[in-house]
């Protein structure tokens, strides 16, 4: 049963919301009355679904003062589920209630029963509050995850996709399921995934630069290297970071004696493999010309590059480190 309230514990973006909802159908269900999983369909889910005020109640602690949500939360109190068994009350990033929540700890620990609590938070609240709560802890989801839930999303609303547009979409939205779910939302309209339109809705068209950059390098071209810097429109900061991460990516995946699929970046992915590899070969080529071992070689250049975000905050500092270590 659900005799305590309940407190969801987590980032933003995994899904707390969807679970408080959940929790209102599972209570209410017509077609499931011993709190089952809920159909989704009956009048009491839809009541849930289309937000109807008279079964189910939420509010976001962060759009209203601590005292306006208190006195709200009080009155929903007050009265009986319209239909259905349960009238949940549904209070969103509840830290921000802060001392006001001490207004709501005698009704929450002794609600009416007719009233089911929940809260959801993805900071510490006040901790009497969480003391009369059950804890249900969310995290991000892990890559495998994203991707799994991609693929399901995608078989739900008939959308075709490209692997490597579904599996960058799953790295960007970095865990969070409703950060997936909204790129997800904004497939073009004949409903194909595809990499050119996630490189263009999601901003990866910068990864042209730092192939220049390495390609220069691996010839020893100099004014390349600064024309491939100097033409990219982006801060010195993010730069140094795509370069280091893009040399990193192509040592592990392509020339490491141990091979590792280290996306760091998910624009990376849409880069063709035989252009990956094509790097890897030619980094490689530039240090047996300069005599080098590969692997210190390798090192050596990621160590530079990791040192650059130390070192160079903008565009002449960046010339500048580039010239002291010339590849």
């Amino acid at each position: 049963g659900l005799d305590s309230p309940i407190l969801l514990i987590g980032p933003p973006g995994v899904g707390k919301t969807t679970a408080a909802r959940i929790i209102a159908m599972c209570a209410n269900c017509e077609a499931s009355p011993e709190l089952g999983t809920p159909c989704g369909t009956c009048a009491t889910c839809h009541a849930v679904l289309t937000g109807d005020v008279g079964v189910y109640n939420e509010i976001d602690a962060t759009k209203f003062s601590a005292a306006t949500v208190a006195d709200q939360v009080l009155a929903w109190a007050k009265d009986r589920p319209w239909e259905g068994r349960y009238r949940i009350i549904f209070v969103d990033e509840a830290y921000a209630l802060a001392d006001a929540a001490k207004r709501l700890l005698k009704k929450v620990e002794e609600p009416p029963e007719y009233i089911i609590f929940v809260f959801a938070s993805s900071d510490p609240i006040l901790p009497a509050l969480a003391d009369r709560c059950v804890p249900i802890s969310f995290d991000h989801l892990s890559g495998a995850e994203m991707l799994d839930l991609a693929h399901d999303v995608c078989r739900a609303e008939n959308l075709t996709f490209e692997t490597t547009a579904l599996e960058a979409l799953a790295d960007l939205s970095q865990g969070s399921a409703r950060a997936l779910v909204t790129w997800l939302g904004s497939v073009p309209m004949d409903g194909h995934l595809s990499e050119k339109s996630i490189i263009e809705r999601c901003g990866l068209n910068w990864t042209s630069h730092p192939i220049a950059y390495l390609l220069a390098a691996a010839r020893g071209d100099l004014p390349a290297q600064y024309g491939a810097i100097e033409e990219w429109s982006d801060t010195p900061d993010n730069k140094i970071r795509a370069v280091r991460d893009l040399i990193q990516h192509c040592y592990l995946g392509y020339a490491s004696p141990q091979r590792i699929n280290a996306v760091l970046q998910p624009a990376f992915r849409l880069i063709p493999e035989a252009h990956k590899q094509n790097l890897a070969i030619l980094l490689g080529d530039r240090a047996s010309a300069l005599g080098l071992n590969a692997g210190a070689y390798w090192s050596e250049v990621t160590s530079f590059w990791t040192n650059a975000a130390a070192i160079a905050n903008d565009e002449g500092s960046l010339a500048s480190h580039i010239t002291r270590f010339h590849l």
